[in-house]
C-alpha cells in the first residue's frame, strides 16, 4: 500500500485497498485533506468524490528548539541546553530560547 500522506491522484484511480484505508482512517477520527484550486484543504467529512484527490493530513514538521547567546549586533550558535549556552556565553548580553519549525 502507498503512503497515505503522499497520494497525488484522484480517489477513483486508487486501488480498492487504498480507498478502504482512506475511509477507515477518516472513520477512526484521522484528518483527511482534499486538493482544491487553493491547494490542500481540510476535508472533515469527505464525500469521496471519485474525481477529487484526498490524502491523510501529514504531520507537522519537527520543532527545533535550542538556546542562543545574544551579543552586541550578532547571535551565537545554538545549544541543546541553557547551561551549555551559558557556559559558552562570554560577553553575551543574554541567553534566549528559540524555536523554529523546519520543513
Amino acid at each position: 500500500m502507498i503512503d497515505l500522506t503522499k497520494i497525488e491522484k484522484p480517489f477513483g484511480l486508487l486501488d480498492a485497498e487504498t480507498q478502504a484505508a482512506m475511509r477507515e482512517y477518516n472513520i477512526s477520527g484521522g484528518k483527511v485533506e482534499v486538493f482544491t484550486d487553493y491547494g490542500w484543504q481540510s476535508a472533515p467529512g469527505p464525500a469521496w468524490v471519485l474525481t477529487s484527490t484526498y490524502r491523510v493530513k501529514p504531520l507537522p514538521p519537527p520543532l527545533i528548539e535550542g538556546w542562543v547567546n545574544v551579543y552586541e549586533g550578532s547571535l551565537g550558535g545554538i545549544h541543546k541546553t541553557r547551561e551549555a549556552a551559558i557556559s559558552r556565553s562570554g560577553d553575551a548580553i543574554r541567553t534566549v530560547l528559540v524555536r523554529e519549525v523546519r520543513e
